[in-house]
């Protein structure tokens, strides 16, 4: 994916931040981070209900069942290639910069990788563990 370099960019090597999960179980965020995101003005809503219908993007909502924990990340309006675009968000980076550990789960490793930003992306995922490739052809 490639995706605005105003938004994505890392202006003093111009690299790109980008949030993946490194273990087993798959990508999942803490209480903190999503409690961080919230105070530095993502999008955020006490249920799905309450999104409007012309919102386009990503958001939290507090989620009822509380498995893992009290809120999960979501989206509407957006094409699946932009399903990633959230990995890339500043305020989802700073967040988990400022977090280190305490940004992962029980069942998640997150970790931020940097690579070039011109780059056309996406991510892989096996059980849960994901990597960043660059985008290319492929036929199956």
């Amino acid at each position: 994916m490639h995706y605005d370099k105003q938004i994505t960019k890392n202006e003093v090597d111009n690299r790109m931040k980008i949030a993946i999960n490194s273990c087993y179980g798959g990508f999942s965020l803490s209480n903190r981070v999503f409690e961080r995101m919230i105070e530095l003005g993502f999008p955020y809503y006490e249920n799905s209900k309450e999104v409007p219908e012309d919102f386009k993007g990503h958001y939290i909502v507090k989620t009822r069942s509380g498995m893992f924990n009290d809120y999960y990340l979501t989206y509407k309006n957006l094409d699946y290639d932009d399903y990633y675009s959230v990995r890339v968000d500043p305020i989802l980076i700073r967040a988990i910069e400022e977090l280190k550990s305490e940004a992962s789960t029980r069942v998640s490793e997150i970790k931020i990788i940097e690579i070039p930003d011109d780059v056309e992306w996406d991510i892989d995922e096996y059980d849960g563990i994901e990597s960043v490739h660059e985008k290319h052809q492929s036929w199956g």
